[in-house]
């Protein structure tokens, strides 16, 4: 995105949010289930943000293999904030989530990378459904 249009889309959204005509905090409140849920929803944000295991910017050109890796570090860490932190399960899903991350998509598309999937398929048409469409990724 050009500067100039990063300075433009601030100034809009600082126009868009002045004039609104209903209270943040409520909705805020409400989306959250409660103002407690939001700080502690933003609390682990901020131990995310702040870590550089979880950086976005180079997660839509890495490889298969290294989203792998990647994704499995960020369960390392995941799992040490855990401890650090004292974080519930709960917590630490909610960290998950926030990260919009998901692992077993990743994992399963390794794991059947790896399979001998065209003797497997000719031997055994029954298992046609079972292998045939990993999240839209045919054999």
């Amino acid at each position: 995105m050009a500067p100039g249009i990063a300075a433009q889309t601030v100034k809009d959204m600082i126009a868009a949010r002045a004039s609104i005509s209903f209270n943040v905090k409520t909705v805020q409140d409400y989306l959250f289930a409660g103002g407690t849920n939001w700080k502690t929803h933003k609390k682990i944000e901020d131990i995310l943000k702040s870590d550089p295991v979880f950086d976005k910017s180079q997660r839509n050109f890495v490889g298969r293999l290294d989203a792998y890796d990647r994704l499995l570090a960020i369960t390392k860490r995941l799992i040490e904030l855990q401890r650090i932190h004292s974080w519930s399960k709960q917590d630490k899903e909610r960290a998950a989530f926030i990260l919009s991350e998901s692992l077993h998509g990743v994992a399963r598309r390794r794991f059947c990378s790896r399979l001998p999937l065209p003797s497997l398929l000719c031997d055994n048409v029954e298992y046609w459904d079972l292998v045939s469409n990993i999240n839209g990724i045919q054999g």
